[in-house]
């Protein structure tokens, strides 16, 4: 009886031909134009960053894929992998940091403009036998500051920063756990390597004392998505959460994907940075 049309339309594609392609050599003027009412576009590249045409081209799409929908429901037209590119503005609401400069938003910030540093001498461990003695540690940080003491106990270094600078982001934008769209909100940060301070401790108790003494609590403060895990419990987030480790880029990139989820409409708002604490004698 009537052809069956498998349409697959993916965001952001360089030329409209690649879409008919799939078609499998079905005469879409003759099939489908007719019945739409509407110009198929062709030979058209829309670039990344275009919003204009992509917008357009959305509003197009749309309109096709409801008048198939409305001509087809005996069957003949099968859809799948439908996307359309959303290139809705993204915009950051809400700060928080804690760094080697402060341990705050404004506090990182002034000793950016001051010119200062935030590397120093190590003081986690002894330095007597290691050749390097500085690193950019943290100054004066409370956890508790942030999250309740039996929370942080069981968080790695690396993950309370993330708890803490979490916390100033949401109230920076005035939001709170009650009020904040958790089914709508995601959280991806970035992170290198996760707890090493935790690997190290866990080495060092299965080395003296052996296996049944290597704290229970090591992979769950140590693996990298315990901070964006905790991120989300703490706040009643419901919505993507994931770590990215990609070396020193692992922030950066956790903005950048965070960037894409909203505009694609899969988040409507993301908590995302960089987190790491591997200042250790073993690192």
């Amino acid at each position: 009886g009537s052809p069956i049309y498998r349409v697959v339309i993916i965001d952001n594609f360089r030329s409209f031909e690649a879409f008919l392609s799939i078609l499998g050599g079905v005469d879409i003027d003759k099939h489908l134009e007719g019945k739409l009412g509407i110009q198929w576009i062709r030979n058209r590249t829309f670039r990344f960053g275009d919003i204009e045409r992509c917008r357009r081209q959305q509003v197009f799409m749309k309109k096709a894929m409801t008048k198939l929908w409305k001509i087809t429901k005996g069957g003949n037209y099968f859809m799948s992998s439908v996307l359309f590119y959303n290139m809705r503005k993204v915009v950051v609401t809400g700060l928080g940091a804690v760094t080697p400069l402060g341990n705050s938003v404004n506090e990182t910030w002034e000793g950016i403009k001051a010119g200062k540093s935030g590397i120093g001498l190590i003081t986690k461990f002894d330095t007597t036998d290691y050749a390097c003695k500085i690193a950019g540690e943290l100054k004066d940080f409370d956890p508790t500051n942030y999250m309740d003491k039996k929370d942080a106990r069981k968080m790695g270094l690396y993950s309370q920063y993330a708890v803490a600078a979490a916390k100033m982001a949401l109230e920076d934008v005035g939001l709170t756990k009650e009020t904040i769209d958790g089914d709508r909100t995601g959280v991806l940060l970035g992170n290198g390597i996760g707890g090493f301070e935790v690997l190290e401790a866990g080495y060092k108790k299965y080395f003296e004392a052996g296996n049944t003494r290597i704290p229970p609590l090591t992979i769950p403060q140590l693996i990298t998505n315990e901070a964006p895990g905790n991120v989300s419990m703490l706040f009643g987030l419901h919505g993507t959460a994931l770590s990215l480790a990609t070396a020193c880029a692992s922030g950066t990139d956790a903005i950048g994907l965070s960037l894409d989820m909203i505009r694609s409409g899969r988040l409507d708002m993301c908590l995302a940075s960089g987190t790491d604490a591997n200042i250790t004698g073993f690192n």
